[in-house]
């Protein structure tokens, strides 16, 4: 009997073993696609919870911009050119420095403003005459320190218009440069190219932390381990940042409080306002079923939908929302889920001046459809948030690019001398809808004339996109790495490409 039980429990026990062992690390569930972390504080306080971005941003699909300090292989380009970019990263320095000591003297600004404020509030209240004195003569004292950190901004100011005008005189030395590699050239206008694709593009889901560095400001690591100094270009820099603390409730943070922010999987237990938009979308070109961002802001079933009916103001929130009809430029018909139907007009949620339907699809990464494309949207009702944070595993970007001469060149790949991983985003048109495609969803592009490309995607579609760089005879060119980063790479103009595979 003893011995039956005991080969019974190593039978129980060996099935709890394998049964664990199939266990995924991080089991879905409906609140996911939350975005998620903890804010650690200037002031050393930490929040953790639930996170939205201004009144916009809520899911780790959606999408963070900013502008690049500097691009990734700028350094290894300088290397290989005749050009004094060592002066303008020295100039670029010490603009920087100066930048973050006018953000530090505005804060001490602001913080002896209140001061001011709240000694004037106190000598107002007091009702003896040698304590109102003893507050003025404080009060003047504060005025004079305030005095003083005003003319060390306009120092400052000074200094950082000198080294700006010294930086654009060597930008003007000599419109063009050469970039000899591998016995080929690149002749690059390098004043155009500094700023042709600095702009960032990153999925939330694809960003480890966020080190807040400046008022429009930030220094973010990616999930790979790369690092991006971005700056200004949106207003997802310098944002009013929302969390829903587990304990406190919600909470608005201001961004110039904020020292680091930490992403990390959204837990079971989290309680989100609201649930996510989703929906298909009726547009010139086709229809797209994806998660829904109306007007780049309305994202809940919370969030409203405004504009004026025939019997007034109506804000409506857009969880009772079936239909969304474009029914002229300035105006919509809106049906109700209750079966009620309005039309709306006088603001950009339901007119020409809407800032754009965006479309999340795991297929194809995001699209963006103007008013005058877009038909109509059907909504679902709660189908999920999205994919979870454990879902981005982002990588370098690995493939063959074959030439226009029959040449095979397989390695790590740097796209348009800039876009290096898989989480980053290949941009182009089709009939007017912007696609923001990440790299990882691309199987191939080739290009088919000076201004499209075709690009096929790992879910068996194609896709024609032109205008922008990117697909167009715009692009810089393409950079292999056929023996690894550390060794010299191939570089292709993008006249030469017949064809780019990724792996």
């Amino acid at each position: 009997m003893k011995r039956s039980t005991y080969a019974g429990s190593i039978l129980v026990l060996a099935a709890s073993f394998l049964a664990a062992s199939f266990v995924p690390a991080a089991v879905a569930h409906e609140n996911q696609g939350f975005i998620y972390g903890k804010i650690k504080m200037r002031s050393g306080n930490e929040y953790k919870g639930v996170i939205r971005w201004n009144d916009e941003e809520a899911f780790w699909d959606d999408l963070f911009h900013s502008y690049k300090e500097r691009r990734p292989y700028e350094d290894y380009l300088e290397e290989h050119g005749h050009i004094g970019k060592v002066e303008i990263d020295d100039l670029e320095d010490e603009i920087r420095d100066i930048e973050r000591e006018q953000e530090e003297l505005e804060r001490e600004i602001d913080r002896l403003s209140e001061r001011i404020e709240q000694l004037a509030r106190r000598e107002a209240k007091a009702k003896d005459a040698d304590r109102r004195e003893q507050i003025a003569d404080e009060r003047s004292e504060v005025i004079e320190e305030l005095t003083e950190r005003a003319r060390e901004i306009a120092e400052l100011a000074t200094e950082r218009a000198e080294f700006e005008k010294e930086k654009e005189h060597i930008w003007t030395i000599g419109p063009k440069k050469t970039i000899s590699i591998l016995g080929g050239k690149l002749n690059l206008n390098w004043n155009d190219w500094s700023g042709g694709t600095r702009i960032f593009i990153a999925r939330f889901g694809d960003i480890k932390t966020l080190e807040v560095i400046g008022s429009e400001d930030a220094e973010l690591t990616m999930r790979t381990g790369s690092k991006y100094t971005v700056s200004g270009y949106s207003n997802d820099v310098g944002a009013t940042i929302r969390i829903r603390d587990g304990s406190l409730g919600d909470i608005k943070i201001p961004w110039k409080k904020i020292g680091m922010i930490e992403f990390m999987e959204t837990p079971r237990n989290v309680n989100p306002p609201g649930y996510r938009l989703h929906g298909t979308v009726y547009a010139d070109g086709g229809e797209y079923a994806g998660f829904i961002q109306w007007d780049s802001q309305e994202c809940l079933s919370i969030d409203k939908l405004d504009g004026d009916s025939e019997d007034g103001e109506m804000s409506i929130p857009m969880g009772n929302i079936r239909v969304i009809e474009r029914r002229s430029r300035g105006s919509a018909w809106v049906e109700l889920k209750d079966g009620r139907r309005f039309q709306l007009e006088g603001s950009n949620d339901v007119d020409q001046s809407i800032r754009g339907i965006m479309v999340e699809a795991e297929r194809y990464g995001r699209a963006k459809i103007p008013w005058d494309a877009f038909d109509k949207v059907v909504f679902d009702d709660n189908v999920g948030s999205g994919r979870g944070y454990d879902d981005y595993k982002p990588e370098k970007l690995r493939g063959t690019v074959h030439d226009t001469d029959g040449g095979r060149h397989s390695g790590t790949i740097v796209f348009d001398l800039d876009e290096s991983e898989s989480w980053e985003m290949l941009n182009g048109d089709l009939f007017d809808i912007e696609f923001d495609i990440p790299f990882g969803n691309v199987k191939t592009i080739t290009p088919r004339s000076r201004n499209a490309c075709e690009i096929e995607l790992r879910s068996g579609e194609s896709i024609r996109l032109e205008g922008g760089q990117d697909v167009t005879e715009a692009n810089d060119g393409v950079l292999v790495f056929t023996n690894g980063e550390d060794n010299e790479p191939t570089y292709i103009s993008w006249d030469r490409i017949d064809r780019i595979e990724l792996n």
